[in-house]
């Protein structure tokens, strides 16, 4: 989904030092509409980002905006309980809202559509999330086919759901915001964040990079994990729902403009080679015979160990640093939720317990990711991540050395291509 409007988003590379009520790091969607909500309640905010804004995550995200994000809501009730699945389902419900209200006052190419729930394997997934769902308050209707080329056991439509165009938004939530790019944050202090020339003297941060860029600090590290998913577009005008699959290696879909754009094959990083983007092809021309390909790319975003983002006090020591991460490739909706999460916690200290980034939890996939990422630590193997030693397997696909441990990823040549590595690979 790159799209040329995302270019027009110019700004500055600071140049002199400066001070501000707020500093934002990262200038995706998370830290952009953190910066416009915390403007709105009267705050003097800065934005920075070592790239160009909106140039990393968000550059290639499909921008669905659905309360379901994978086969959720009955794993959440039965781990977590009602009332904490229930909080979680409004703060998805309070962002559709927001990017709705937000549609009003500007085109950001807000559509409302059904998301439709499938799985082509396991019918009774289809059928506890729907009892989870009518438990929680949302009416969903069962269906035993698509209007695809594709064999479902049950589906489940969600109504009032909703896609958007994340460049616009992304436009138009930037205009007034005070932003510096090109501008890379290498020390962070109590009340000061340094740049290579200059500082910025902060009375509160929030670290919105995506995978926090401090390497040791609230040991984030033990708890987040990435993921990459595959993602192709088609000349395709005749879909009018969106498709999201519970199942492994399943797909979403949403319409575009004149396009469709179909998402899937996710993966973590751990194994060498694996041919993700020519595995969704196969899949994409299977459904939509003689269609022609626009676009494929991968994307990356960072995942939690518990299904539940990681927004609020980044670690005990530091009152004033604040944390957004760990979307479960949500963003556009948990963008919105964090900004709300943080404000409230500024302001009257009101912390979330759901998705308080201090919260402890002993689960397999805690358990699974410690292990695999003392292994690669300890693997006798070069070369070695610049984050925290883990060794780097190479993909062919990717035409990347990647990190099985916590997901940074550099050139053939070492340059880094995502964090949260922030030096490049020396041979």
């Amino acid at each position: 989904m790159n799209n040329p409007q995302i270019n027009k988003i110019e700004k500055e590379q600071l140049s002199r030092n400066i001070k501000t009520d707020i500093l934002v790091i990262g200038s995706g969607i998370a830290g952009v509409v953190c910066a416009y909500e915390l403007k709105k309640h009267g705050y003097d905010v800065v934005l920075v980002d070592k790239d160009q804004v909106g140039c990393g995550v968000t550059k290639k995200t499909t921008a669905f905006l659905s309360i379901e994000q994978d086969y959720l809501y009955h794993d959440m009730i039965n781990d977590l309980g009602y009332e904490k699945a229930k909080r979680f389902l409004n703060y998805n419900l309070e962002a559709l809202s927001f990017y709705e209200r937000l549609s009003k006052k500007a085109d950001i190419g807000f559509q409302k559509t059904n998301l439709i729930l499938y799985s082509t394997k396991n019918e009774n997934k289809i059928l506890n999330e729907q009892r989870a769902l009518q438990r929680l308050g949302i009416e969903t209707k069962i269906i035993n086919e698509l209007d695809l080329n594709m064999n479902v056991k049950k589906a489940l439509v969600i109504p009032n759901q909703a896609y958007i165009d994340p460049f616009k938004t992304m436009f138009f939530l930037t205009k007034d915001l005070k932003i510096y790019q090109n501008t890379k944050i290498i020390k962070l202090t109590s009340n000061y964040a340094y740049t290579e020339s200059n500082t910025i003297k902060f009375k509160i941060v929030i670290v919105a990079t995506n995978y926090p860029f401090l390497r040791f600090k609230g040991l984030h590290f033990l708890k987040l994990s990435q993921k990459m998913s595959s993602v192709i577009s088609i000349k395709y005008n005749q879909l009018t729902n969106m498709y999201l699959s519970i199942d492994e290696d399943g797909l979403y879909i949403r319409p575009y403009d004149d396009y469709t754009i179909i998402g899937g094959f996710d993966r973590n990083l751990k194994n060498e080679d694996q041919n993700n983007l020519q595995s969704l092809e196969n899949t994409v021309l299977d459904i939509f015979p003689n269609v022609e390909i626009i676009n494929k790319w991968i994307n990356q975003d960072v995942v939690t160990l518990d299904k539940v983002p990681h927004i609020g006090r980044f670690d005990m020591l530091h009152q004033n640093w604040y944390l957004v991460t760990g979307f479960n490739l949500w963003g556009f909706l948990w963008s919105y939720a964090a900004s709300q999460i943080i404000i409230k916690q500024i302001k009257s200290n009101q912390k979330s317990y759901l998705t308080n980034p201090q919260r402890f939890f002993l689960n397999k996939a805690f358990v699974k990711h410690t292990f695999n990422t003392f292994k690669s630590v300890f693997k006798f193997k070069k070369p070695r991540c610049t984050h925290l030693g883990s060794s780097l397997n190479y993909n062919t696909e990717s035409g990347c050395w990647e990190c099985p441990s916590h997901g940074s990823r550099f050139k053939k040549d070492g340059t880094v291509v995502n964090g949260p590595a922030q030096k490049d690979l020396k041979f």
